[in-house]
């Protein structure tokens, strides 16, 4: 039940961005308004002899300009993008941790999530542990590959002593940190928790595997179209990359500095399937037990304020698919997502961040940030 004591009230106030279609939030978000695609033949490796061509990738990010050169060269890219979605929605927010107490630091929190963390340092460090020897392998490469690590380095770039946890959990990974990030905040824990998820899979080995598997979608002739989740010629999903950071805080401490909350995150849900590794649980019955509970969300939105609510829908509660026809299957089953996603649109306080079609970020809050982060108020839901 979504609290009513400021305190305990969980409002975003910083977004920051490191996306395919924009290397910063304002960008990012005009495009994804204009409908701009992230999809392109893929640049960082050659891919001519992959039967998948494609991928989301963020182009033109110097990490340098957000991390000491040095410390850059020694991480991963899901660093990298992590780092520089971080510092925007920090100075979106307004928020000065410099001059923060240590008490106070101590009550901010970072829950950064990854799905694949540093993939590339397992690759680079066995490539050169096998053509060179042991000797060779880089001494940051155990820190580099560590999920944890971006959490890591955020907490130690503004000092902040609070809580610091990083989950993986494939798709659904940067959804349970807004969902860990609204306890730190309800359960008094936190005052502030820097929030989001971050990742980079688009290497040869990530994207050989997944299209091994059947999930990518193979329209190297047409990138642009090539995601289109609730299609019926959806032929699989496109590997991304980028990251989506928040600040988060309390609605009391928000208000106490001056800020103004941009959304606020009522509640959430998470289940499991614990059917199959990829595929969807056929009776459909997760994505009902998780839109019965937002349901229950929904209903305690009325009157609630001061934060007020915007007129313009939020996007459906949608359930995961990896591979297309076992997906529309369940889609069928449960009355399909357009049904679903009609339901919450006479309902414009609710939101749910979903899974299926994942169309850019196989990490970053399922099919890729929605529209969601730009309501007032949203409860988050995961299938």
């Amino acid at each position: 039940m979504p609290e009513l004591d400021p305190s305990r009230r969980a409002v975003v106030t910083g977004l920051g961005a490191v996306m395919p279609i924009g290397n910063d939030f304002p960008t990012y978000w005009s495009n994804l308004v204009a409908g701009v695609t992230g999809t392109r033949l893929i640049r960082s490796f050659d891919a001519s002899a992959f039967e998948v061509r494609i991928a989301a990738e963020v182009l033109d990010f110097d990490p340098t300009t957000v991390m000491d050169a040095k410390m850059a060269r020694r991480m991963t890219r899901f660093i990298h993008l992590g780092m520089g979605a971080a510092k925007e929605a920090v100075a979106n927010s307004g928020i000065d941790f410099a001059a923060m107490t240590e008490d106070e630091r101590d009550r901010v929190g970072v829950v950064m999530n990854t799905g694949g963390g540093g993939i590339e340092a397992i690759i680079d460090g066995t490539h050169v542990h096998d053509q060179k020897g042991p000797r060779f392998v880089s001494a940051f490469a155990v820190p580099a590959l560590s999920g944890s690590m971006g959490a890591a380095l955020l907490s130690m770039e503004w000092h902040l002593t609070g809580p610091v946890m990083t989950q993986v959990a494939a798709c659904a990974t940067s959804v349970i940190a807004f969902h860990d990030a609204l306890r730190l905040i309800r359960t008094g824990e936190c005052d502030v928790v820097l929030t989001g998820g971050s990742e980079a899979p688009v290497v040869p080995m990530g994207v050989a595997a997944l299209a091994n598997m059947g999930a990518l979608s193979k329209r190297n002739d047409s990138p642009e179209t090539a995601s289109r989740p609730f299609d019926g010629t959806r032929d699989g999903f496109v590997l991304g990359e980028g990251a989506g950071l928040v600040v988060i805080e309390s609605l009391a401490h928000a208000l106490a500095r001056g800020a103004t909350p941009i959304a606020e995150v009522l509640g959430g849900a998470l289940t499991a399937d614990a059917f199959h590794i990829s595929a969807p649980e056929p009776t459909g019955r997760a994505d009902e037990v998780t839109d019965h509970r937002l349901r229950r969300a929904d209903r305690d939105l009325p009157g609630m304020s001061p934060v007020g609510r915007l007129d313009r829908p939020c996007l459906g509660h949608v359930v995961e698919g990896c591979r297309r026809s076992v997906g529309d299957d369940v889609v069928d089953l449960v009355g399909g997502d357009v049904a679903v996603a009609e339901r919450v649109r006479h309902r414009p306080g609710l939101a749910a961040a979903g899974r299926l079609g994942r169309a850019d970020m196989e990490g970053i809050g399922g099919q890729g940030p929605s529209e969601n982060l730009g309501d007032r108020r949203c409860a988050t839901g995961e299938s």
